[in-house]
């Protein structure tokens, strides 16, 4: 679903955007939370049973980053995550360049150029989703980087924006799979008491880097 939105939205959004404004396009995405708040509400959760141990956040951020120094494997997907999110995924933040001033575009253009992208996430996703079980995901996320690596070096050396779709669908494919994978490792690997933590660092570090 998420993929499929990736594909639509930005296309519709690009539309909208051309021909009736940034404002009604940021109204109707503040409308579309309402199905989110809505569905919040309606979620019938278990009552919650704190811990009986209370720890500080410092202690259990040491006690995580202590756990990655003990567990170099998943201390190494880390660090490619961190790498990636600095030198590769900010690709996205010069993508409108490219639709105004390479392809002489608009803000159609720029919604085109992220539908494109969308597909070759639906093709990432889909060919994730097709693994067999015992398979490297280390490997798949090293080849997702290549292919992401790949497609970002051949799209910016095009100046035809038909030409440069194939590789567009090759950023989507990429940009899907290396964090995909490396997600998936550590969580079947991290100890369980340790899982949240972990991923704590994951998202800060992804977070931290991209933006």
């Amino acid at each position: 679903m998420v993929n499929i939105a990736r594909l639509v939205g930005p296309a519709l959004s690009g539309i909208l955007l051309q021909k009736f404004g940034a404002g009604i396009c940021f109204s109707l995405n503040a409308l579309s939370f309402l199905a989110v708040l809505a569905s919040l509400l309606l979620m019938k959760l278990p009552k919650f049973t704190p811990s009986l141990v209370k720890k500080k956040i410092i202690t259990e951020l040491s006690e995580g980053l202590q756990y990655l120094r003990q567990e170099p494997a998943i201390g190494s997907i880390i660090f490619l995550i961190i790498v990636s999110s600095l030198l590769v995924f900010p690709y996205d933040t010069v993508i409108p360049v490219f639709a105004k001033e390479v392809f002489k575009g608009n803000a159609s253009t720029f919604g085109y150029i992220a539908s494109i992208m969308g597909l070759g996430a639906i093709s990432g996703s889909l060919f994730f989703a097709s693994l067999k079980k015992g398979t490297n995901l280390r490997y798949v996320s090293l080849m997702g980087i290549v292919v992401l690596g790949i497609g970002i070096i051949l799209f910016s050396r095009m100046t035809n924006f038909i030409i440069a779709m194939p590789f567009a669908v090759l950023i989507g494919f990429g940009s899907l799979m290396p964090m995909t994978a490396c997600i998936t490792t550590i969580q079947i690997e991290a100890a369980q008491n340790m899982r949240g933590r972990v991923m704590g660092y994951v998202l800060w570090v992804f977070l931290a880097c991209c933006l």
